[in-house]
């Protein structure tokens, strides 16, 4: 007899998840009898060593299982049991990659071994700090304090470098202690440009969520959509698990109107400028002005996207995408090229600057600077509010506005 949630349907056929002496673990189809409400007979055909793997119960119900007697007898098939729940698990997507225009990679995932232990089985507490502090810059006693943990599971350390988890290897920690050390391959996020376009991509978590930038304006299209398994394990904490939802959403590329090749010579005239004017901050962004599509954005401090997550805030800001600033006479440029559109302006039209003050019935226009007659060429390089002013007050609200 077994817990009517250790029995599910696959393909029509009442199974149970069965483990081995070995650990291995197998679906085998059985013959289901007499139940109750919590209990259910299974001919399961089982070997010496060999058990049914129990499902907790959990918050989502599945089919009822009972539909014959058990073989052999002449009972009739037991009244429906309650509905049973079992346990699922949504197994997160790994995110896909960031490119820019030529497809060069800005963003990617890679495999990364993480060692990890069962402490219980490892026993020798001690001689296993001992082995593996050397190798991993830790302290014995951070070790063994996660050695003598009563978790049965515990990461001694995530992402490791290849060469690092080589060492770790040649330790042949599994021959020592069998069944307490082993890697788990893990999908890392990587930004192999490193500062470059760094405020563009943003960064994502140690678990793929997207926390900035494009990283977290297309988390769902780069994410897709997770894949859900039925998930099955014993008190000895032996489990197996079966797909039974594929994603739905394939995880999507991200392309980027950033080209790599601008955006490097746009960072180092920014850092040539920093280096000269020394300002606390700095942004420059360059735009495609048929299209308006950003080619490079680049800010100053800037930061490292493979520890974006440890950067200062000052360093993670996007200040060229959050911070405002009044476009004052960089506007000016605008406004006399839409002057020409209209023809409302020839170049050799000359305005009086009414020598740095203007009067205009509401306000009052000052120069900094007092001006007489000015070309709108003069206007322009001398920032003249008043020549402005004058240019503006001869256009419609709609004229200027288009």
């Amino acid at each position: 007899s077994v817990p009517v949630s250790s029995v599910i349907r696959i393909d029509g056929a009442p199974t149970v998840f069965v483990a081995h002496k070995g650990g291995r673990i197998e679906e085998r189809a059985v013959e289901i009898g007499m139940a109750n409400e919590d209990m259910i007979r299974v001919a399961a055909n089982l070997a010496p060593g060999e058990r049914v793997l129990v499902a907790p119960p959990l918050e989502q119900a599945t089919i009822n299982l009972h539909d014959k007697p058990f073989p052999g007898t002449d009972a009739e098939p037991p009244p429906p049991a309650r509905d049973h729940p079992q346990p699922r698990l949504a197994a997160p997507p790994t995110p896909s990659a960031i490119v820019d225009r030529p497809a060069r990679l800005h963003a990617h995932r890679t495999q990364t071994p993480s060692p990890y232990a069962h402490p219980r089985p490892v026993g020798a507490t001690h001689r296993a700090a001992e082995l593996l502090a050397p190798v991993r810059g830790k302290t014995r006693r951070e070790l063994r304090r996660a050695l003598e943990s009563d978790k049965s599971f515990v990461y001694l350390e995530r992402f490791l470098d290849p060469e690092v988890a080589d060492r770790v290897e040649e330790l042949k920690l599994h021959d020592e202690f069998p069944g307490a050390f082993d890697f788990d391959s893990e999908p890392r996020r990587v930004y192999p440009l490193d500062e470059l376009s760094v405020h563009v991509v943003g960064f994502a978590t140690i678990d793929g969520e997207g926390v900035e930038g494009i990283e977290l304006e297309y988390n769902e299209a780069l994410k897709g959509d997770p894949k859900v398994y039925l998930v099955l394990r014993d008190g000895h904490a032996d489990g197996t698990r079966k797909l039974i939802s594929d994603a739905r959403k394939k995880p999507s590329d991200v392309v980027l109107s950033i080209d790599v090749v601008l955006q490097h010579i746009v960072e180092r005239e920014l850092d040539r400028a920093v280096r000269e004017h020394r300002p606390e901050g700095a942004s420059a962004v360059l735009l495609d002005p048929a299209t308006g599509e950003v080619l490079a954005l680049a800010n100053r401090p800037n930061v490292d996207a493979n520890g974006f997550g440890n950067a200062p805030s000052e360093a993670q800001r996007n200040r060229a995408v959050t911070d405002r600033y009044e476009p004052g006479s960089t506007f000016k440029a605008v406004t006399m090229a839409a002057a020409f559109e209209l023809g409302k302006v020839r170049t050799n039209q000359r305005i009086f600057c009414e020598r740095g003050v203007y009067n205009t019935g509401s306000r009052i226009i000052r120069d900094i600077s007092p001006q007489g007659s000015l070309t709108p060429g003069q206007i322009l390089m001398k920032s003249s509010n008043i020549g402005m002013t004058k240019i503006v007050l001869g256009m419609t609200p709609h004229e200027l506005h288009d």
